[in-house]
């Protein structure tokens, strides 16, 4: 903000102005306290810790008499205006703000400091409490609505009678006094010890005087629990003998309480109560929710009922036995609906829990039961209204009703309580922590069913047939097991077992629907070694396998082809280049006009005396026109290299010719030019004759070898993917 716009709010209608730094050492706090301490009519508030050095201290020096002026820089400021002093802390995490706002109970919560996200989370929290919150922007006038009333002097009428009287000076006195004033609450009380101070002294109270208070309440910690996070705020604890006193007819929400709670605002779950302080619940919910998360008292939805936890009981133990809960919930939503029980009610009649729980033939003191109905009650507002107590803290019973027009709400618009998907996450982690072919799972979220998804599923129930079973029994939703193989799991099984005995050549093919995997292999491994790792991968995977001997070069017996050695371009050369051969002009123009339109290509190594030509399909046209080629070397006494590298054009119009009409060949394919073999997926269903067949085609048209696997129709690439 500019000079500018200070002053002009120095000089328009009163406000209050928040500004930095707390201890006047500088920025705007120190630019308004130069302007403001000399008004008699304006009032300085310090809030929080003053260092010794600050000027802020300086000025507490000054309200209590010790010195009449202040240094601000370079200007000595006499004091007119009144000076105060807030102890608040900048350190209290949200549930201490949170805790202290419900105290105060304000009108409305500005939140002017801090980033978006902290103040976001903080205006969430504070609006799920019931509190109206407001987020301003720079710039943004504020208009809080109020009723002007006659301004009199802070102290009371009642708190009169103590000014100038002596405090009490022992922590009994002092607790039994203050929880007399407070009207003998049942519940700690949150007091600000200067403020406890001036009910005795009045606002004339020496600074002495308040220490003294001051020091009976820190002394204390068993009567005042000091507030952290607040500096100068105890929680007023009963004394104990008053406490049990106290008439308690009604159930409330207290240690050992189980009720239905709102965390984060938004979410309705049940919620352990270990400990009630100044509004604050403390405890333990379902294990998706972190333990010790704080709980306002006026984020409480439902009290369910008491529940007596063993001592000594460690949190997860207590997650676990709700997360128990939550299912049954599952099971006990398929026998009684929000339509079962508002069949059991009267139009106009109000229902407490143990009511419904016994119209409904179930025992009224089982807690998995009491917490089904009354989530039930807070899922269906449109069937069931409810009539929380007026004060929580004291009397947390609640009833419900039947909503004008309930009959209206469709069956499909009836909310049951959702299955919490995160216990069932937890039950097959248990159950199947040892399974290492399980790779995903997922839960339906409305139903809570269950599918796994193993790599090899026709093995699963035997595998992990009693873990499977025992978690079936355990969760009240069906188990399912998805029926697709992971391929590459399978490769992988295929080549652990075959790599030590054989040769494999390419990539296997999977036939999905027959459990069948084709393998093409060199070498000639024992009948017993064999036999024994195809049993192994049948036990493994559920597919047999099919062993294919490698196919031998095209026009020799079989057929078909067989991959080239490692060195191919010694294959690739046709002649030896003459010591008296013609010149390099000559030898392109002979070269171009005997192989014309055959060669793609044609290049010079002159030093060598190569002429270089390409070819579509290099192996198969150099067969083609090997008396073209020798013509070249006749005629030029030049020698002819072929490069070895095929146009991939050429190898996917071969591999499309060889297929048989509705096969879909998957583009692009993988070539490996050293073994000459090409890598192909199709989509469709090929018999192993079949693909056989189209594997000698495309040998006898390219000379090189076809490798072949199916392709799911729309699902393996998305399914690769997802299990990856």
């Amino acid at each position: 903000m500019e000079p500018s716009q200070r002053k002009g709010i120095l000089q328009g209608q009163p406000a209050c102005i928040i500004a930095s730094s707390g201890m006047l050492t500088g920025g705007p706090s120190r630019w308004y306290a130069e302007r403001l301490l000399t008004r008699p009519e304006a009032t300085v508030a310090l809030t929080g810790y003053q260092d010794e050095e600050a000027p802020g201290r300086a000025l507490q020096q000054v309200a209590a008499g010790q010195r009449s002026a202040v240094v601000l820089g370079e200007q000595t400021v006499t004091v007119a205006a009144k000076v105060m002093t807030y102890y608040l802390s900048g350190h209290a995490d949200r549930a201490e703000l949170v805790g202290f706002a419900q105290q105060i109970r304000p009108r409305m919560v500005a939140l002017v400091h801090g980033d978006g996200g902290a103040r976001g989370g903080l205006a969430a929290a504070l609006r799920a409490s019931g509190m109206s919150v407001v987020l301003p922007p720079t710039g943004n006038v504020l208009h809080v609505p109020t009723t002007r009333r006659e301004v009199v002097e802070p102290v009371t009428q009642a708190l009169l009678a103590h000014t100038r009287q002596a405090a009490p000076d022992t922590t009994e006195a002092l607790a039994l006094a203050l929880w007399e004033e407070e009207g003998r609450p049942v519940e700690p009380v949150v007091v600000e010890a200067r403020a406890v101070a001036r009910r005795w002294y009045g606002a004339a109270g020496t600074p002495e005087e308040i220490q003294a208070v001051v020091a009976v309440l820190a002394a204390a910690p068993q009567r005042f629990q000091p507030i952290a996070a607040l500096a100068g705020f105890y929680r007023l604890l009963p004394p104990d003998a008053l406490r049990q006193s106290a008439p308690v007819a009604t159930p409330r929400v207290e240690a050992g309480s189980l009720i239905l709670a709102r965390i984060n605002g938004t979410a309705v779950v049940p919620w352990f109560c270990a400990r009630v302080a100044g509004g604050v619940i403390s405890g333990v919910g379902p294990s998706r929710s972190p333990a010790h998360q704080l709980v306002g008292v006026r984020d409480v939805v439902a009290w369910v009922g008491h529940w007596d936890v063993p001592a000594g009981a460690p949190d997860d133990a207590q997650q676990r036995v709700i997360d128990d809960w939550l299912l049954q919930s599952r099971t006990q939503r398929s026998h009684v609906s929000a339509r079962a029980v508002a069949a059991t009610m009267r139009p106009g009649l109000s229902y407490d829990l143990a009511t419904l729980v016994a119209a409904l033939g179930q025992p009224v003191d089982d807690l998995a039961w009491r917490l089904h109905v009354a989530r039930l009650m807070v899922a269906n507002p449109r069937m069931f209204t409810m009539m929380p107590a007026a004060h929580p803290l004291h009397d947390a019973r609640w009833s419900v009703r039947l909503a004008a027009g309930w009959e209206d709400a469709r069956e499909e618009d009836v909310a049951q309580p959702r299955p919490d998907t995160h216990a069932i996450q937890q039950r097959i982690d248990w159950h199947l922590r040892g399974a290492s072919d399980l790779y995903r799972r997922s839960i339906d979220p409305e139903t809570g069913d269950v599918t796994l998804r193993f790599r090899f599923p026709l093995t699963a129930e035997a595998r992990y047939g009693a873990q499977l079973a025992a978690l079936r029994a355990e969760l009240p939703v069906r188990v399912m097991i998805n029926e697709e193989t992971d391929h590459t799991a399978v490769l992988n099984i295929i080549q652990l077992h075959l790599r030590p005995i054989v040769t494999i050549k390419g990539v296997p093919t999977v036939a999905q629907d027959a459990r069948r995997v084709t393998v093409v292999c060199q070498g000639a491994p024992s009948a017993e070694a064999l036999a024994e790792a195809l049993a192994a991968i049948t036990a493994r995977t559920g597919f047999d396998v099919e062993v294919v001997p490698v196919a031998a070069p095209a026009g020799a017996p079989g057929g078909g082809p067989q991959p080239a050695p490692a060195k191919v371009k010694h294959q690739l050369v046709v002649g030896t280049a003459a010591a008296d051969r013609c010149a390099a002009s000559e030898a392109r123009a002979v070269t171009q006009e005997v192989l014309a339109e055959a060669a793609l290509q044609i290049d010079l190594d002159p030093t060598n005396g190569f002429v270089i030509v390409r070819f579509p399909l290099p192996h198969a046209d150099m067969q083609r026109h090997a008396e073209r080629l020798a013509e070249v070397v006749r005629r030029t006494g030049w020698a002819v290299r072929v490069r070895p590298h095929p146009q991939h054009t050429a190898l996917e119009a071969a591999a499309r010719a060889a297929l048989p009409p509705g096969t879909e060949l998957v583009l692009p394919l993988s070539v490996y030019t050293q073994r000459q073999t090409v890598e192909g997926r199709y989509r469709g269903h090929l018999a192993a004759a079949t693909v056989q067949a189209a594997q000698a085609a495309f040998a006898q048209a390219t000379r090189w070898q076809l490798l072949l696997r199916p392709v799911a129709a729309g699902a393996a690439e998305q399914g690769d993917t997802a299990a990856a």
